[in-house]
């Protein structure tokens, strides 16, 4: 009699467990799904030609991939149990938290999308849109709201008035819009900066992030290599195209 209430209660067991797994991967494979499309929005339109990893973003996208793609299934996993008084509510409010996180996230880092990316004195910079207007106090400008960054060339302090202006402001030189100049008036200047294949190679520690580099270089003239610096400070080569005034490719270093 024990023996076969033992087998009746390991019976309902892995018919329960068959089912939470069940929920489990429902609810998982549906986060996946959010999430990867998330993803592809932020390196295709946010941050696009490789600026996500000049942002550093990934650590943030972590968190939001433990939220969505672990804690959200696994306390489903816990809950769920059919015929469940309040399971769609329970089920309902488990998948708003997890929409409201990554809404959040999504907001947070379109703050930081970048808007500009500026070449300064021997370096092209990322200026965020969060960085833009905080230097103005004002809306974004229409001509920097575009979804692709744009370059910019920034003119440096004439004389020792407005480098001492700058020095004693608590708003960085590349971060005044009134110091944006379009590229093509500097080409020259611009182009005595660029990184040669030599300094490349010393600089690109991975030799298949070098290899993508040169091929990229090799494909047209007036693709040039340049430093850049994230807005966090982190270092990595960008490719640019002078001529169209487009950007290539973004390589860590």
């Amino acid at each position: 009699m024990l023996l076969k209430l033992l087998e009746t209660k390991l019976v309902l067991f892995d018919n329960m467990l068959k089912i939470k797994t069940k929920a489990f991967l429902i609810h998982l494979l549906s986060s996946l799904a959010v999430i990867t499309g998330f993803v592809f929005w932020l390196n295709l339109v946010v941050f696009p030609s490789g600026l996500a990893d000049s942002e550093n973003i990934w650590e943030a996208v972590k968190i939001l991939l433990i939220v969505d793609l672990v804690l959200g299934p696994l306390i489903t996993f816990v809950i769920y149990k059919p015929n469940k008084k309040n399971l769609k509510v329970d089920i309902t409010i488990i998948a708003l938290l997890q929409l409201l996180a990554l809404l959040y996230g999504g907001y947070v880092m379109y703050q930081q999308r970048p808007l500009i990316v500026a070449f300064n004195v021997k370096e092209f910079e990322v200026i965020t849109a969060a960085e833009l207007h905080n230097a103005t106090n004002e809306d974004i400008p229409s001509n920097f709201s575009s979804s692709s960054p744009k370059l910019v060339y920034v003119l440096p302090p004439q004389n020792e008035e407005e480098l001492a202006r700058y020095f004693m402001s608590n708003t960085p030189i590349q971060n005044d819009p009134a110091r944006y100049y379009e590229i093509d008036d500097h080409t020259s200047t611009i182009i005595k900066k660029s990184l040669s294949l030599a300094t490349l190679k010393e600089k690109i520690k991975s030799e298949s992030a070098f290899s993508k580099a040169q091929k990229t270089l090799d494909k047209n003239n007036n693709y040039h290599a340049f430093y850049l610096r994230g807005s966090s400070g982190n270092r990595s080569v960008i490719i640019i195209d002078i001529e169209q005034k487009d950007i290539i490719k973004v390589l860590s270093h």
